[in-house]
């Protein structure tokens, strides 16, 4: 197609014009302007390379796109609920003592390692919390979360310690995630948009879902026996 390169800018100008004048300019049928236009497919999917001869075929793989898109929004959604489960069950479970005295009591502890682990318990409760606030503070809650980041990530610089950021291709919403290993710790991670970060991650995620909390959990556990705070 001539003239639009995204769906946006064809429905754009259909409402500046008309649906005849849109036809003229990408030399495409006005029956198919009007398809793409009522369609349900968003607005920043490519259609430069849509024509009268391959409209069918390429209409329907900006549906199955579409259709992809939703499946995964639905996927995230229902992640998060898992992760607000899994934030409240913790509250008072983890590491039998609840999460606040266990923040309470690696503040305690002034080791890098204890920082760490306090750091990153503190992001992956941010990170919950965001997911369960409204709208309207939303924001606010996933900014106080790409602080935090930002700070582990100087602390991880300092101690020269394995992080770094990593493509999200998989995920329509947010592109890039920032991977942390904690000495002693599993590989733990989030989705990141603070910016600040060129350290770059190369290893593989390890596929385990929804897994951070736990596996700060062990180590926070040992670190806590180990320094007769477990009680």
């Amino acid at each position: 197609m001539k003239y639009f390169d995204q769906l946006y800018e064809l429905r754009h100008e259909c409402n500046e014009s008309s649906f005849d004048e849109v036809s003229r300019l990408s030399k495409l049928d006005k029956k198919y302007v009007i398809e793409l236009y009522h369609s349900d497919i968003h607005g920043s999917y490519y259609i430069g390379d849509i024509s009268n001869q391959n409209f069918q075929v390429k209409f329907n793989e900006l549906e199955i796109k579409q259709q992809e898109f939703y499946d995964k929004q639905e996927e995230i959604q229902f992640r998060n609920y898992e992760l607000v489960e899994i934030l409240e069950e913790k509250r008072v479970t983890f590491a039998n003592l609840g999460t606040n005295k266990v923040k309470r009591r690696l503040n305690k502890l002034t080791d890098e390692k204890s920082k760490a682990l306090r750091l990153a318990l503190e992001i992956e409760d941010t990170n919950i919390q965001a997911k369960k606030t409204i709208k309207f503070y939303k924001d606010k809650v996933y900014d106080k979360k790409n602080d935090l980041i930002l700070e582990l990530s100087n602390l991880f610089r300092k101690n020269n310690w394995i992080f770094g950021m990593q493509e999200d291709e998989s995920n329509p919403v947010h592109s890039e995630v920032i991977f942390f290993e904690i000495p002693d710790c599993e590989q733990i991670s989030w989705h990141y948009t603070g910016g600040n970060i060129i350290e770059s991650y190369d290893k593989q995620w390890d596929q385990k879902v929804n897994s951070t909390m736990d596996k700060l959990e062990k180590c926070i556990i040992e670190v806590l026996k180990q320094n007769n705070l477990d009680k």
